[in-house]
């Protein structure tokens, strides 16, 4: 038999259930989020945690093969796990389960979708490989929507309108209805994802572009996105700068539309995930720094005891980045002015209505 074990117990009581679980034998004994119980030591820590730990190290070394027990551990932050709980003859077996690659996922989106009438559409194999990043969990949730407003909406079949959907959800958030925009706002807005949506088609290095809205969904007055249709385990420079010409896309859009003064604070987000990519080029990345070919890597832990001339030298580097790819994105969009007009004029709030609108232009790029 099998026990699972909360995180939340005291010396005493892991003391109980080893006991229980010895008596039970065979059996697995299984602590999620180990992290919680086996976290690190510090001077500043809660006595009781210190004394749980202790209790559970002390249980490991009197472990014996003979007991019939098996100790299995879950955690996704194995590096805040205390080293004295990994060193060898305790928890020293790590197995690493990453997140589906796209060939697992095509299988996991089989296995939920055998019980539910699909209709032709429907393409998992295509599903497959926008939703790199997502576990097992995340990709029966989507199907589970998906047939959960198939059958509200009273059809037999769950069609492709309703996976979109519930992936746009999974990404992005819930669209929310009900709520109305100013016309003037709305105007801005369609400038505002119109100047990320064209940035993304015509920069070669950008990911590919899913969809771009003006609907409210979550807590943003339209969404741009890109999906990658293929699993990526790393970024090249090129790529992370045309991460950051997206992100300023919406800002440059505003601004050539209806000038400086009248950019609004929707470009904030855009700003803050430009300005950590930028820093972590920089920081973490070895990009940045043209007059060195190896640049310091400065971790948060590093930082306090890096120079005031070399944090200076690191502003100025991600504020170069910065300057440097809001310049590129502002020029695309005075090339592409016409489009930007066109794109951003489609006066219909319907979302597929806007996602058409892009499409012939990724058609055009991918010729």
């Amino acid at each position: 038999m099998s026990i699972s074990l909360s995180c939340f117990l005291g010396a005493s009581r892991l003391r109980q259930l080893f006991a229980e679980a010895r008596r039970l034998s065979p059996c697995i004994l299984f602590i999620d989020e180990i992290d919680a119980l086996g976290g690190k030591r510090t001077l500043t820590e809660n006595k009781h945690h210190r004394q749980t730990l202790n209790q559970l190290l002390t249980e490991l070394d009197g472990f014996n093969p003979s007991d019939g027990v098996t100790l299995v551990c879950a955690t996704n932050l194995l590096e805040a796990l205390d080293p004295a709980l990994t060193r060898p003859g305790r928890i020293d077996r790590i197995i690493h389960v990453p997140f589906p690659s796209k060939k697992e996922r095509i299988e996991i989106l089989k296995h939920y979708a055998k019980e539910m009438p699909l209709a032709a559409d429907v393409d998992l194999e295509a599903l497959a490989g926008l939703t790199s990043g997502m576990t097992g969990a995340d990709l029966s949730n989507l199907l589970n929507f998906a047939a959960i407003r198939a059958a509200t909406e009273g059809k037999e079949q769950v069609t492709r309108a309703e996976v979109d959907e519930s992936f746009d959800r999974l990404m992005v958030g819930s669209r929310r209805t009900g709520v109305v925009m100013k016309e003037e706002e709305r105007r801005l807005t369609a400038y505002h994802e119109s100047g990320h949506a064209l940035v993304a088609l015509y920069t070669p290095a950008s990911a590919p572009l899913h969809k771009a809205t003006i609907l409210f969904r979550g807590s943003s007055l339209g969404v741009t996105w890109s999906v990658e249709k293929e699993d990526t385990f790393s970024q090249s420079e090129q790529q992370c700068l045309a991460s950051l010409d997206v992100a300023m896309g919406g800002k440059a859009a505003e601004e050539l539309a209806f000038g400086a003064g009248k950019v609004t604070s929707g470009c904030r987000s855009d700003l803050v995930r430009a300005t950590q990519l930028a820093r972590a080029m920089v920081t973490n990345y070895g990009m940045g720094f043209t007059d060195s070919k190896a640049p310091m890597v400065i971790g948060r832990q590093d930082y306090l005891l890096v120079s005031d001339e070399k944090k200076s030298r690191v502003d100025e580097a991600v504020q170069k980045l910065l300057d440097e790819s809001y310049a590129r994105a502002r020029r695309l969009l005075e090339e592409k002015r016409d489009e930007l007009t066109r794109l951003a004029e489609v006066r219909d709030s319907d979302e597929e209505e806007r996602k058409e609108a892009v499409e012939p232009r990724q058609k055009r790029k991918a010729r």
